[in-house]
């Protein structure tokens, strides 16, 4: 996806919480295929939104963001985000 103010060319916020819960929700089934599909889709949604919220955390209102999908939703990129895991691993459960 390209986002360009000048060109006019945009991302609806909602688009990008879609696409970030479809890839979370894929990963979340790789790892845990037992689980109920209401279930993952759950922890999925709550793991995205989550990641999306970290990731602004960086940036001030002005910024220019190149936002980067594999980094909002990796798991191993940052420590602090590991801790923010747990309580998303038990919503699973």
């Amino acid at each position: 996806m390209e986002v360009s103010g000048r060109k006019g060319l945009g991302v609806k916020a909602d688009d990008l919480i879609d696409k970030l819960i479809e890839t979370m929700l894929a990963e979340v089934t790789s790892r845990h295929e037992a689980e109920p599909e209401e279930s993952r889709r759950r922890a999925a949604t709550v793991i995205a939104i989550g990641a999306l919220r970290y990731f602004m955390l960086k940036y001030t209102r002005n910024s220019v963001i190149a936002f980067d999908f594999a980094e909002a939703l990796s798991f191993e990129a940052r420590q602090v985000r590991m801790f923010s895991m747990p309580p998303c691993a038990r919503a699973i459960s």
